[in-house]
């Protein structure tokens, strides 16, 4: 395997280090299919934490394998939790090649984590807590901690390939780290949440001797975001007119105003990301927005586990060297929030259209986009080919478009 990382063994003064019980072997035969175990990260856990530099991403598009998939064999041999625990300490998580490691200068940090709650009710995959570092309990973090044991043991990707839980955790791992040790400081704490770093942190086992006492888990300090996501808040307005027997839930969401002012700072944030930092973030969801409370700083992306970083020479970028593309080109807002998108439940009930084609809700959200973007001088303008094809495609739209590029040249002169 290409992980280094080995599991200690058991002594008095590592007992004395991580103060919970032992949760994972609470945990009941191995015929049982694995739950996250809401006794390992509970309120008043304390764990050792140690800084660690994540090895490059890897997962399409990154082609490099920066670890071995686990053979089948040894899935196949066993079932149960325990079995899973076992596969789990036998292929702990990657880490940088030797040579690499070598050549960089960091300076190694370590501290306590108390966990003071959980953040969500997701049951699968990266597990998010509420936590505080060392003694001072007034500055709460998250964690993010990419725990295998959190995975399915073994599951077919959309591309049929056969990816174990260390596989998908350090998936997640490595490409979230990247992409938040890429994203420039001036948008952290800004667009994005703020990055304390990427750690390892040891977790008890529960294992009888001569079996390791603790197992090393990746996790990175992120800045707490009070709020909720956007699909929280969407899903809660449509039960409540459930409830209520109401025709529209949207009376019970944010007014219409603000949640335009949200759609487009989504659009700008996103190009942000792409031809600032070059991050494509690749799961823009109303579950990676949060919607929160304050006005200079009214959404935040999250979730990057399935980010690409992208060169500095990549072909967009020397195809357009002095403005960005338009987000109408690049990111077409209209498909994004128009009839059948993720977004769909946040835009305007006058959006709305119960006629089959939905004709109606993609004139009205395209038309959004072209009085937010066409003709805008921050991005290049629209080419000949694209607005030809819009034309032939949507004509109705381009008559919208073209308008508005007129009026925006004629308010410049």
């Amino acid at each position: 395997m290409s992980s280094n990382t080995s599991a200690s063994h058991r002594s008095a003064s590592e007992k004395a280090k991580v103060k919970h019980p032992s949760p994972e072997s609470s945990v009941e035969g191995d015929d049982q299919d694995y739950r996250p175990n809401p006794f390992l990260y509970f309120p008043g856990a304390t764990f050792e934490i140690h800084s660690h530099i994540a090895p490059h991403p890897f997962g399409d598009p990154y082609y490099n394998l920066t670890r071995d998939p686990i053979p089948d064999e040894e899935l196949e041999n066993g079932d149960g939790p325990r079995h899973k625990l076992r596969v789990v300490i036998a292929n702990p998580p990657a880490e940088l090649p030797p040579d690499v490691r070598a050549k960089i200068h960091s300076t190694h940090d370590h501290k306590s984590l108390t966990i003071v709650g959980p953040i969500g009710d997701k049951t699968g995959g990266a597990r998010l807590v509420r936590c505080y570092l060392g003694s001072d309990k007034s500055h709460h973090y998250v964690a993010k901690i990419y725990d295998a044991m959190g995975y399915p043991l073994s599951k077919l990707d959309a591309d049929d390939f056969l990816m174990d839980c260390m596989w998908a955790a350090d998936m997640d791992y490595t490409r979230e780290s990247w992409a938040y040790e890429h994203i420039p400081q001036d948008l952290q704490g800004s667009l994005v949440p703020s990055y304390s770093g990427s750690w390892t942190m040891f977790v008890e086992t529960g294992l009888p001797e001569p079996e390791p006492a603790r197992r090393p888990v990746r996790m990175i300090l992120l800045e707490l975001i009070e709020g909720d996501s956007m699909r929280a808040i969407t899903n809660r307005a449509i039960r409540q007119a459930e409830k209520e027997k109401r025709p529209s839930h949207h009376r019970f969401l944010p007014p219409e105003p603000e949640r335009l002012d949200h759609m487009f700072r989504i659009v700008e944030a996103e190009m942000t990301l792409y031809w600032h930092a070059h991050i494509e973030h690749n799961d823009i969801h109303p579950r990676n927005i949060i919607i929160t409370n304050n006005p200079a700083r009214p959404i935040v992306i999250i979730d990057f586990n399935m980010a690409t970083v992208h060169p500095p020479d990549s072909e967009d970028f020397k195809k357009h060297p002095l403005l960005p593309m338009s987000p109408l080109a690049f990111l077409q807002p209209a498909t994004m929030f128009g009839a059948g998108s993720y977004f769909e439940n946040w835009t305007p009930e006058s959006w709305m259209d119960t006629n089959e084609d939905r004709k109606k809700n993609r004139r009205e959200a395209s038309r959004w986009a072209f009085r937010c973007w066409a003709g805008s001088s921050r991005y290049e303008p629209l080419t000949e080919f694209f607005l030809h094809q819009m034309k032939l495609i949507h004509p109705e739209e381009w008559e919208d478009c073209v308008a508005q590029i007129k009026r925006r040249e004629k308010e410049r002169q």
